[in-house]
Formats: C-alpha cells, sequence, structure tokens
C-alpha cells in the first residue's frame, strides 16, 4: 500500500501537478478509481494543505442509482468531504445530440464538473483516470483511424483538469481498496461488452498482458508520453506558421497562400487543424483539410461552406473565413437539379458507392438515388410540415423535432427542407428522413451538401 502512495506522490510531483492551498474538486462517480483518489487525497490533505470537495452526476441509466448517489454522499458525510451531485438524462441527451450514451455521458458529466467548479471557486478539477483507462483511449482512437493526437491519450493535465492516478494500473486500485478494507461500487454496465471500450477492457487488453506484454498499460502511457513531447515541438512550428500566415479580420480571419506549397503537407494540415479548433471553435476532420485544399487549387471566387455556420472563400492570394448570414435568406423555393446546384444552399451529386462516407456533423448526408422521382425543392420550412426521421418509425412535425434539438429562436427560423414530391428527404443540415435511407439494395447514391455557392 506505501508503494502505491509513494508512485502517486512521485507523480504528482514529477507533472506538479498539485500545488499547496489548492481547492480540488474530484469527480466522483463511486467506482474504485474514484474512490481510491478522493481517499488518497484526504489522507494527504495536510501534507498539501489542500481543500477537497467531491461531485457525483447520476446519469439516471442504471436502476441503482439513487443508491450510488447515497453511497457516495454518505462517504463523504463520514471524512467531511464538501459533495455536490446533480442529475441528468444521459439517453435523452444522446438521442437528441447524436451521440453514443458514453460520449452524451461524459460531455454532460464535465460541463457539470466545470460548472460546480465555477460556482464553488474550485481551482483544479480531478478525474480518476487509470493507466488502463489510457490504454483503452489510445486502442480506441487506434481503431478509429485517429492520428497521431489520438494516441497520445489521456492528458494528465488538461487546463484546470488534472490526473493524479494515471500512473496506477486499475489492479493496484483494487488491491490497494481490499488490504485498506474501503468500500466502493461496482457497475454491472462495465461487465457489458456492448461498449466498445469494455470490450477492449474485458477481452481484447487482458489478452494482451497475457499473451504479448504484461506491461501494456505502461507502454501504451509510455507512448502517449513520447507523443505529447513530439506536439510540444509540432505546436511551437504551428505557431510559426499561424504567425505568418494568419491575419485577423473583422468577421473572421485570412490564410494568406503566398509559399504555401513550400509548407510541408503535414504541417499545413496541423496550421488547419489549429485554425478550426482554437478559431473556427469546431472539431477538425479529414475531409475539412481536403477541402481547404480544393480551395487553394481553385480560383478565385469559390466557396466551399464549413460547419457552425462559417465559410471559406477563395480570393486571389489567401483563404478568408467568415461567418454566412442567414438571416438575409428569402422563403423561396428553389427547383434542384441533379449536379446543377449553383442557385441552392445545397449540393446535390450522384456518386459511386465507394464515395460514401458518413460524418456526424450533418452538412452531408448521403441517400438512395432510385427514391427520388422528379423535381427537387429546397424551401424554408412551413408550420405542418412532417417528415420520418432517420432511426425512427412514425412521422414528427418539424416544429417538434427543431424543438427537441433546442434550436434558438433564429436557428428554427432559418431551418430548411428538401422536398421531393411533397415528401421531405432532409431537413438540411439536421437529419434525413427513413424514407430515403441507404440500404443494402441500393443501387445509386446522392450526396447532399450544405454550401454557400449561390450567385
Amino acid at each position: 500500500m506505501k508503494k502505491t502512495e509513494e508512485k502517486i506522490l512521485g507523480f504528482i510531483s514529477k507533472f506538479g501537478l498539485i500545488r499547496n492551498g489548492e481547492s480540488l474538486l474530484v469527480g466522483f462517480s463511486g467506482g474504485p478509481d474514484s474512490v481510491f483518489c478522493l481517499h488518497f487525497l484526504n489522507k494527504y490533505r495536510r501534507k498539501f494543505r489542500i481543500d477537497i470537495g467531491a461531485v457525483h452526476v447520476n446519469h439516471n441509466i442504471r436502476k441503482t442509482s439513487l443508491n450510488d448517489v447515497e453511497f457516495c454522499r454518505e462517504f463523504c458525510s463520514e471524512r467531511n468531504i464538501k459533495f455536490f451531485s446533480e442529475s441528468v438524462d444521459v439517453l435523452d441527451f444522446a438521442k437528441k445530440s447524436k451521440l453514443s450514451a458514453e460520449e452524451a455521458g461524459r460531455e454532460l458529466r464535465y460541463e457539470i464538473f466545470e460548472k460546480i467548479a465555477k460556482q464553488n471557486l474550485f481551482d483544479k478539477i480531478i478525474t480518476a483516470h487509470n493507466l488502463d483507462d489510457n490504454a483503452e483511449t489510445v486502442l480506441l482512437n487506434l481503431i478509429k483511424g485517429s492520428g497521431y493526437n489520438g494516441l497520445m491519450g489521456i492528458p494528465v493535465q488538461r487546463n484546470d483538469i488534472i490526473r493524479p492516478v494515471l500512473c496506477l494500473q486499475k489492479s493496484d486500485i483494487v488491491d490497494y481498496l481490499e488490504k485498506a478494507k474501503i468500500g466502493y461500487l461496482i457497475d454491472e454496465t462495465n461487465a457489458s461488452n456492448e461498449y466498445q471500450r469494455n470490450y477492449l477492457r474485458n477481452e481484447i487488453i487482458p489478452k494482451f498482458k497475457e499473451k504479448l506484454n504484461p506491461n501494456f498499460s505502461e507502454a501504451a502511457f509510455s507512448l502517449s508520453e513520447n507523443l505529447r513531447n513530439l506536439n510540444e515541438y509540432i505546436e511551437k512550428q504551428v505557431d510559426k506558421f499561424i504567425g505568418h500566415k494568419v491575419q485577423l479580420t473583422e468577421d473572421g480571419f485570412s490564410l494568406n497562400l503566398k509559399s504555401i506549397n513550400l509548407i510541408h503537407p503535414f504541417l499545413l494540415s496541423e496550421g488547419i487543424r489549429h485554425l478550426y479548433l482554437n478559431k473556427l471553435k469546431i472539431g477538425f476532420q479529414k475531409n475539412d483539410f481536403k477541402k481547404l485544399q480544393n480551395l487553394i487549387l481553385n480560383q478565385k471566387g469559390k466557396k466551399d461552406s464549413l460547419r457552425k455556420k462559417w465559410i471559406a472563400i477563395r480570393e486571389s492570394d489567401s483563404i478568408l473565413f467568415k461567418k454566412h448570414d442567414l438571416e438575409n435568406q428569402k422563403n423561396t423555393a428553389v427547383t434542384i437539379l441533379v449536379d446543377d446546384s449553383a442557385k441552392s444552399k445545397i449540393s446535390v451529386s450522384l456518386v459511386e458507392a465507394d464515395c460514401v462516407e458518413f460524418v456526424k456533423n450533418g452538412s452531408t448526408e448521403f441517400i438512395d438515388a432510385e427514391k427520388i422521382r422528379g423535381k427537387l425543392i429546397i424551401r424554408k420550412w412551413e408550420a405542418g410540415d412532417k417528415f420520418m426521421p432517420i432511426g425512427m418509425k412514425h412521422h414528427k412535425l418539424v416544429s417538434d423535432f427543431v424543438t427537441d434539438l433546442k434550436l434558438s429562436a433564429v436557428e428554427k427560423k432559418n431551418v430548411f427542407v428538401l422536398v421531393n414530391r411533397n415528401n421531405i428527404v432532409w431537413v438540411v443540415g439536421l437529419r434525413i428522413s427513413e424514407r430515403y435511407k441507404i440500404t443494402s439494395k441500393t443501387k445509386k447514391f446522392l450526396r447532399l451538401s450544405v454550401n454557400d455557392n449561390r450567385k
């Protein structure tokens, strides 16, 4: 037990995670990791001269969730630790946001952590991720084809969030708690391999450790640490690129294209990713870089739509990034002909099967071309419009659909629908109809993409 504690103390010291006198908020699920983390910090509270609080988020997924809240409350009460609790509907949020339950839960948790920390003046937030969690993250990102950023795994520190238990394996934590006779909760959903992370945790990683490398989790952390060091160097080069090539404008910024051909494609891609994350405030995807590469090669005046209502415009020696004003769009219907869509806010084109690539942002969708008869019409939605959202078996009013998405009044006003023979094919940028989805029998494919190429 003492070796385990000394390992964490050394880890905290190495990365400078905790300073004397700080106020720390621990994400507290009641599972072994967070129980151990909270116990450790409480034990060394006087050494670090820290103030501790714990926050529990009830996801309302398991029947035992209310019992979990009480366990966490009592654990903190017995140790005189400030306790905060919030309840969220993860499954409802996941459905509305088109996220997996795991992704939705994570997003809601961190949102609550940040809120509680801000309201109660905590200096840092602590999550109890361990070495095995990091190994799972590295493998998940590798499987999904992530860039080197994904292989950096879980950061030891990100802004005000720190992870002092990231140096321990799960087995170290459980062994410590059992020897100290400290109780903890068991999440029965962790035994289900329905989730990708659980499958890696329960099936794949144990075999890696048994057959290939018993220290696999440590090896994955070493890889992550090496890549984080590499990333620090890359970010310095990106900062130089940004400083020389990016200029702020009144309503956005521009990317100078002079001598752009002399810049290594990797550095150019990283520079653009930085712009997306830090200036556009949107996630960077592989297809985004392809769009900008096409603009670089195109003539002056060419435009392409980005997410969150940004557009990129090719100018003589630069690319201008600016917000697109939807307030000026008129409520008129425009006839769209396949491959002739310059008049509309979307483009429609026939593509081959190998060009079908589904993305989550909603700006591009694919439908069964053979289910379209005659003309496609785009217009703003009207009262009484209804459609069958993909994945559902019944119709829904568009008014209810956009309300469920919690769109603002302005966003609702500017929602368009793509119509074929009075049937809604696509609530543009949001959801296609179940009626027009691609199936295993689909032979011809239509790509629908949001753009801003109207004359």
